[in-house]
């Protein structure tokens, strides 16, 4: 008895820490939005459609987000060029992400105001990175990104761009 308690106890715990991660499954289809860009304009999912989007949930007063900012730069500047967009989304109102980028001369694109991708994509811990293939297929999700992550990214990266599928 103590042990099918245990089980049961065990398996409800994985249920509740998945179902707190939040946001679309990897297989499943990338949640649209339509957001402001650092210049005031609307963008859409759709508008990067035929390209690997890497979104980056981040915020300007995470230190997490202070430590994992130049591993983005890195792959931004790696694929610079080729059919991958790197998307900073920050995660609220809070700070100046624009300042912040230029600060740290970071060249990605920026959704300063991204509560409406936040939402969409059901984030609630930072930093973030969700990577959407071509299709709009959700391929990777990954809480946090240390340096020893860099490789694994890289490689669902390139698996992904449209030469390669």
């Amino acid at each position: 008895m103590i042990r099918i308690r245990h089980s049961i106890t065990v398996a409800l715990m994985g249920v509740f820490i998945l179902g707190c991660a939040g946001g679309p499954r990897v297989g499943t289809q990338a949640p649209g939005f339509v957001a402001l860009d650092d210049e005031g304009q609307p963008i859409s999912l759709h508008d990067y459609r035929g390209s690997v989007v890497v979104f980056y949930f981040w915020a300007t007063w995470s230190p997490p987000c202070v430590v994992v900012g130049p591993r983005v730069q890195a792959i931004q500047e790696e694929f610079d060029g080729k059919d991958v967009v790197v998307l900073g989304v920050h995660y609220d109102a809070g700070g100046n992400p624009g300042k912040y980028m230029a600060e740290h001369k970071y060249t990605y694109e920026l959704i300063p105001r991204g509560r409406v991708v936040v939402d969409a994509y059901g984030v609630k811990k930072i930093p973030q990175i969700v990577v959407v293939d071509p299709n709009g297929t959700v391929v990777y999700q990954q809480i946090g990104f240390e340096e020893r992550d860099k490789e694994r990214l890289t490689d669902v990266i390139k698996k992904n761009l449209p030469q390669n599928k």
